[in-house]
């Protein structure tokens, strides 16, 4: 009788282990999963879609797009964009929006919106980023006729590296929020003399504006080329 008392609590006490141990294991992420987008109709399927932990791939060729690619609170999203190019035919809208996105990084496509025919011309933006953190748009050209190449409102941690940012009507950057890295990137022909227009935690309009390197306040803008439009 003894052992088999014995016995049981030994074995009691090896389960309780085992059901300890799985406890304590850490959660594991969900991997990664790549979505081709081989024409327009797949690449909107994927952006109506789409959860948390995706890479989304392009082909190198032209999206010709009727409508904004809009990603709304999501994380961990990678557009790998292998040279594709973005051809938005709306001119009151933006090419690509992010709403309180998380860990998001663009890289390597060309965004822009179709040749205006008529005076007004274009209203929207290229990108357009709406609160969030940790966005990066890396190895990318921005490209106008959109007022600004990239605005951002209430968004921490944006980091903007290696663009060719240029011929957008007002600004290459308008930037609202407590920390942005600008760098590598190169400016031409950018409305307002090239200015980055920094909005900070004060309300509208922009107060601070930069064409020159600078670092401070939680700005950091670096290594940047800022070329003036050609009389």
């Amino acid at each position: 009788m003894i052992k088999l008392f014995l016995f049981v609590i030994l074995a009691c006490s090896i389960s309780c282990s085992s059901i300890n141990t799985k406890l304590l294991e850490p959660k594991r992420s969900e991997a990664s999963i790549s979505l081709h987008a081989n024409n327009e109709q797949d690449l909107y399927k994927i952006f109506d879609q789409i959860t948390d932990t995706k890479v989304i791939e392009l082909k190198n060729r032209i999206y010709n797009l009727d409508k904004p690619l809009i990603l709304n609170s999501l994380n961990h999203i990678t557009v790998n964009g292998n040279g594709a190019v973005l051809v938005l035919d709306s001119l009151v809208n933006d090419v690509v929006v992010m709403n309180k996105c998380h860990n998001i990084t663009i890289d390597n496509i060309k965004a822009l919106h179709k040749e205006p025919d008529g005076p007004v011309g274009c209203t929207g933006n290229v990108i357009l980023i709406n609160g969030g953190s940790n966005i990066t748009i890396i190895n990318s050209e921005l490209n106008g006729c959109g007022i600004v190449g990239v605005s951002a409102y209430t968004s921490r941690n944006l980091k903007i590296i290696s663009n060719y940012i240029h011929k957008n009507t007002h600004y290459p950057i308008i930037y609202k929020g407590p920390s942005v890295t600008i760098q590598d990137n190169k400016f031409e022909n950018n409305g307002n003399e090239n200015k980055i227009a920094y909005i900070g935690d004060s309300t509208w309009p922009p107060k601070k504006f930069f064409n020159t390197n600078v670092t401070k306040n939680g700005i950091i803008i670096e290594g940047n080329i800022f070329i003036e439009s050609q009389p």
